[in-house]
């Protein structure tokens, strides 16, 4: 998630406005952006469903280990 938020931005720094979206427990992990950089990018908290995850799971690093690949295609 990093590179997206670091390609963000560089992308806000060229005036444009960005919106970042990801479940509420990985923005809230995110690092803090500058504050000139603030009015540009919006962090959005997408709530997905619980299907088949334990629960508070919302990404690979809440997953027990080895369980991941049931979340990956062909896997």
């Amino acid at each position: 998630m990093i590179p997206y938020l670091e390609l963000a931005k560089l992308i806000t720094r060229k005036g444009h406005h960005i919106s970042f979206i990801s479940t509420p427990r990985n923005i809230d992990r995110l690092p803090k952006h500058p504050p000139n950089l603030a009015p540009l990018i919006d962090l959005v908290k997408l709530s997905l469903p619980h299907v088949d995850l334990p629960n508070n799971a919302e990404a690979t690093n809440n997953v027990p280990r080895g369980g991941a690949k049931n979340f990956c295609l062909g896997g």
